[in-house]
């Protein structure tokens, strides 16, 4: 749930920062135990990153959008009107949001069509 003055630290976006994910793509060391039950633990991994991100994004843009709101409330008469200019920018805030949330559908459609397909018990 967002709230007001809630923050997220950068660190928070990372669940399982370390081995799991800054290492050479050609070094197996790190599929010394269960290679499935890893790469599944980094999809979830991942999905939390995702649903940490678009909630930092949505809380960003409720308190730009509110900045934004107060100050053309009290823009000065002799301000160049820049209400259109507004609105075009909050909706470029939705188009960001959805395409975050397509983002996540996408990750879970290659899961099901492709990694529950290739990645398995041998």
């Amino acid at each position: 749930m967002l709230h007001y003055g809630y923050t997220i630290r950068m660190t928070d976006f990372w669940t399982r920062i370390g081995k799991c994910y800054i290492v050479d793509a050609e070094d197996a060391s790190r599929f010394t135990e269960d290679p499935i039950r890893f790469i599944r633990t980094q999809h979830s991994d991942l999905f939390t990153m995702i649903g940490k991100l678009r909630n930092a994004v949505k809380r960003h843009i409720l308190d730009e959008e509110a900045l934004l709101d107060m100050r053309e409330k009290n823009r000065p008469k002799q301000h160049i009107d820049v209400t259109e200019k507004l609105e075009k920018h909050k909706t470029q805030h939705e188009s960001f949001v959805k395409s975050l949330e397509e983002l996540e559908k996408m990750f879970e459609k290659h899961i099901q069509d492709y990694d529950k397909i290739h990645i398995h018990r041998l």
